[in-house]
């Protein structure tokens, strides 16, 4: 999963507006002050894959942090 830097190019988010509806999103890291985020697509009930189509997270209950503030080195 590639990671991305936020150098404030003013991303704006789709807006849903089907219930079924795949979004192009970006998550970022849960991390206050961190601009890292991932790029994929939110499918229906907070499903998250990224670009290469793996689930990464249920938005509804889940965050997600980057490789600098993950647990997981």
């Amino acid at each position: 999963m590639k990671e991305f830097i936020d150098n404030n190019d003013e991303y704006i988010p789709s807006e849903r507006k089907y219930a079924n509806e795949i979004l192009d999103v970006r998550i970022y890291c849960a991390v206050k002050g961190c601009n890292y985020y991932i790029k994929g697509k939110e499918a229906y009930n907070g499903v998250f894959l990224d670009e290469l189509g793996n689930y990464v997270a249920d938005l509804r209950s889940q965050e997600w942090k980057c490789n600098k503030h993950s647990n997981n080195k």
